[in-house]
């Protein structure tokens, strides 16, 4: 966090005194400092916060008010706009990417060019080396240079399954933020082979099951967004409750590992 200086004249810095407010949203951890950027400082200061492992940080400010150059006379300043920031759960790297269970299980759908209608929809469900004949609509131009070879998308009967990634929302912080890092992780996984995909959650208080269906990083940030701004629950329902209603395999992360589900069944 940093707070400017405010000059007065051209060569005069005033001292800015304020307290400044932070409250980690996901923990409900609070802090708040007292500050003072005195003429010496000359350009800033810096306020460190060592809590929290993750979550959407708040920052408020009270009481801004400036001194003058004697340091007898204190006069009230406007009081800044409030900020947020997004701190995320330290990465996790998984073994390989693309895990190949992700590959087998996944599916997306893609119109075919100058094939409209059914016709020209088919459903990808693995991918493999490029082998003579096969049409080039069906590369994985991003994959392929990411591999140094011809990848391409292999074609089957549509199956309507789709892929999910679930986790705990609820209890200790700490793990429940290792458990975002997994599904973070799988979900990138998933986005370097073009794969749509949904994160579910339980929603604290009621027998809701969240989701929120993720094709780009982009909304997946929003979704940390939405869980990091979220006071985290001591107590929920297990995902696993939840596996019978669950449509298509379903990746749980755990703090240390990631399970996948198929039709209610540790696979």
């Amino acid at each position: 966090v940093v707070v400017q200086p405010v000059v007065l004249q051209k060569g005069q810095v005033c001292t800015v005194k304020l307290r400044l407010l932070c409250e980690n949203r996901f923990t409900g951890e609070t802090c708040k400092q007292n500050m003072a950027l005195k003429p010496r400082d000359k350009k800033e200061a810096v306020f460190t916060w060592e809590e929290p492992d993750c979550g959407v940080i708040h920052f408020a400010v009270a009481r801004p008010r400036m001194l003058d150059i004697a340091g007898l006379v204190a006069l009230p300043l406007r009081r800044p706009e409030e900020a947020a920031v997004l701190v995320r759960p330290v990465p996790h790297i998984l073994p390989e990417v693309p895990p190949p269970a992700v590959v087998r299980q996944s599916s997306t759908q893609q119109q075919a060019p100058g094939r409209p209608g059914p016709a020209g929809m088919r459903e990808f469900t693995d991918i493999r080396e490029y082998r003579e004949g096969d049409p080039l609509r069906d590369v994985h131009w991003k994959l392929s240079a990411k591999l140094d070879k011809m990848i391409v998308r292999e074609a089957s009967i549509p199956s309507g399954t789709s892929i999910n990634l679930g986790f705990d929302f609820f209890g200790d912080p700490a793990l429940v933020s290792r458990s975002i890092a997994r599904v973070e992780a799988v979900s990138d996984a998933l986005g370097e082979v073009e794969r749509p995909h949904r994160i579910l959650w339980h929603q604290a208080g009621s027998k809701l099951v969240r989701e929120r269906y993720i094709e780009t990083k982009a909304e997946f940030r929003d979704v940390l967004w939405l869980l990091l701004s979220t006071r985290l629950p001591e107590q929920g329902e297990p995902m696993e409750h939840y596996l019978p209603v669950v449509a298509g395999p379903l990746f749980l992360a755990r703090p240390d590992t990631v399970e996948l589900y198929e039709d209610g069944v540790l696979k």
